[in-house]
């Protein structure tokens, strides 16, 4: 095996990885979307503002939902005591 093959096997194998995070990204800002816009449906029917907010803050940063490669769901988004406040809110 020459250096030009193992080369073309790195970037080979680079290129799988940026089009797995390419997807990761995107399916990681619908799952963010879906909880935001279930958080404020929430708050709106509710009326508890200061539940929805205190969801908001222990919300996993964006990075984190990314760097989870195995979990490609929105359950762990939040914590189990918030989610199962909202999760009738989710569509």
């Amino acid at each position: 095996m020459s250096v030009c093959d193992a080369l073309v096997i790195v970037l080979f194998l680079a290129l799988i990885y940026l089009i797995c995070m390419l997807i990761k990204v995107e399916n990681a800002s619908k799952n963010q979307e879906k909880i935001l816009n279930a958080i404020d449906a929430y708050a709106q029917t509710t009326g508890d503002y200061e539940t929805a907010l205190m969801a908001l803050f222990v919300m996993e940063d964006f990075e984190e939902t990314i760097y989870r490669l195995w979990d490609w769901g929105y359950k762990n988004i939040l914590p189990n005591a918030y989610y199962e406040l909202i999760e009738s809110y989710i569509q």
